[in-house]
């Protein structure tokens, strides 16, 4: 019966010396994919901050065409239609403002 119970006892051993040998390996490829996962999160928000600033730049531009040409017509006295300056109309009013103003400083009013 000793031979017995140290050969279950060593076949124990192994299979939990396997089980901890799995488990390690486990947990160790678990943080390899947090990591990557972290990893590709950090990327995937940097390639959108980049989306959106290229896409700010193109609509800066647009909503200035779209300024120039409504002082433009301001200034001709010719009216203006809302739906004719639809970019203008989804930036910020306090932009706008600010605009204004620098255009009023610029012209020395």
């Amino acid at each position: 019966m000793d031979k017995q119970k140290k050969k279950l006892k060593a076949e124990t051993r192994q299979i939990g010396s396997r089980v901890t040998k799995e488990i390690n390996n486990l947990v160790k490829a678990k943080r390899v994919g947090l990591t990557l996962e972290n990893l590709l999160e950090k990327y995937t928000e940097k390639l959108q901050e980049a989306e959106v600033k290229k896409a700010k730049t193109v609509d800066k531009s647009k909503v200035k065409k779209q300024l120039k040409e409504k002082f433009a017509r301001d200034l001709q006295g010719l009216r203006n239609f809302k739906n004719q300056f639809n970019l203008i109309s989804k930036v910020d009013q306090k932009d706008l403002a600010k605009i204004a103003k620098q255009i009023k400083n610029k012209l020395g009013n």
